[in-house]
């Protein structure tokens, strides 16, 4: 019996949109196997953050800046410390002794997301496939203490591409500024969980220089909180040309010019990198130029985007106003509108959470921000900002939230 009426289109219809169903299966699949078999796809910048907004739009498991990775072990450093084997997806690239990358996780339906240093030497993950990241549990901290009180092996977490420009380059790069004459090795300075990217250098550095001239200044409050203390010993007995100095703070004062030149006569000769609090950086730095260290071979940790030094003193204590509810939450510095807001308990709007698609646009009432994709900063009052960049400088009061 013939079709007739509307039957042959419906028909027609349903075969185009099977065929279109097949080819779109085929070219996300093909898309899936290229993005997985390809570290680094993306382009860096602004371009390489729309192209992974639209590969997003496409498919959410296309995001380039959150790669899967399985927690394979958990070791207890100290008591309130530890360390976290993870095996990203091969996607996830590599990286350089020093950085860190950016941890994702979901705590009571909110994506939360702190930066760590990578613990271990790149050659860890070109030998196994797994990093470290070794996290101090601190108290209010919402993702310290959410991993150390419910992370498991065989959890899986997101991360993103590593990240950081406090990497073992920066020993060469002092060098090439200074020359070799004036710069004769490298002096590590840390304080505390700043042994992090220190211990990623220090054990890159031994591996192709043995007997290399290095130097560990490493300050902590006491014998217990001696965080890689066997790794450390063991770098030590194997390579005779670092010298490691732990400095017991409540026993042996903290650091000072004096104590920096007792432990390190030739500092002045030396490129020195340094993590710990900002207020013991800031320190060491003061102290170490004081002592005929250049400041072109200082080297400092800073997380993300560097603010500028007119605003470190402010950034450094930011608070945020929400004027709708009426709360507010204290800000160590660094963090940004939408990550302040998901820590108050609030639900912002975002999307990308990279500045590229303008979800996240909210209301700023008054106070200055740091445009980490621009580097501007935003004194205008009554203005649209976009939370998902924007770090507040101060006293900042959003309007809608």
């Amino acid at each position: 019996m013939p079709i007739t009426g509307a039957m042959p289109l419906l028909v027609t219809g349903y075969h185009a949109l099977h065929a279109i169903a097949r080819t779109l299966e085929a070219s996300v699949s093909t898309l899936h196997e290229r993005v997985r078999e390809t570290p680094g796809i993306l382009p860096p910048g602004l371009l390489g953050s729309y192209l992974n907004f639209l590969l997003c739009e496409i498919d959410p498991r296309l995001n380039q800046a959150r790669v899967p990775a399985a927690v394979v072990a958990i070791t207890q450093e100290t008591d309130t410390v530890r360390s976290y084997v993870l095996r990203p997806a091969r996607r996830w690239g590599s990286f350089e002794a020093g950085q860190y990358t950016r941890i994702e996780i979901e705590i009571d339906g909110v994506r939360i997301s702190r930066n760590y240093s990578m613990s271990c030497a790149p050659s860890k993950l070109e030998k196994t496939g797994c990093i470290s990241i070794t996290i101090k549990q601190v108290e209010g901290g919402r993702v310290s203490n959410w991993l150390a009180e419910h992370c498991q092996v065989g959890d899986l977490i997101h991360l993103a591409p590593a990240n950081g420009e406090f990497t073992l380059a920066n020993f060469e790069t002092a060098r090439e500024r200074l020359g070799s004459d004036r710069i004769k090795a490298p002096l590590f300075v840390a304080a505390g969980s700043g042994i992090t990217p220190i211990m990623s250098m220090l054990e890159t550095r031994l591996q192709h220089e043995p007997m290399a001239d290095t130097h560990l200044t490493f300050f902590v409050r006491n014998e217990r909180e001696v965080i890689f203390s066997s790794r450390l010993q063991l770098l030590a007995e194997r390579h005779p040309g670092l010298k490691l100095d732990i400095v017991h703070t409540d026993t042996d004062g903290l650091v000072s010019k004096e104590k920096l030149l007792k432990l390190v006569p030739d500092i002045a000769q030396r490129s020195v990198h340094i993590c710990g609090p900002q207020g013991f950086m800031t320190l060491v730095t003061e102290e170490a130029t004081a002592l005929g260290v250049a400041p072109e071979a200082v080297f400092i940790e800073s997380f993300g985007a560097a603010v500028p030094a007119s605003a470190l003193s402010t950034n450094a204590k930011a608070t945020l106003h929400f004027a709708r509810s009426g709360g507010s939450i204290e800000s160590e510095g660094g963090k940004t509108l939408l990550e302040l807001g998901e820590a108050a308990g609030l639900r912002p709007k975002f999307g990308c959470r990279s500045g590229i698609c303008k979800e996240c646009l909210c209301e700023k009432a008054s106070g200055p921000v740091y445009n980490r994709l621009t580097g501007e900063i935003d004194s205008e009052p009554g203005v649209p900002v976009q939370a998902c960049i924007s770090v507040p400088i101060g006293q900042v009061s959003i309007a809608g939230w």
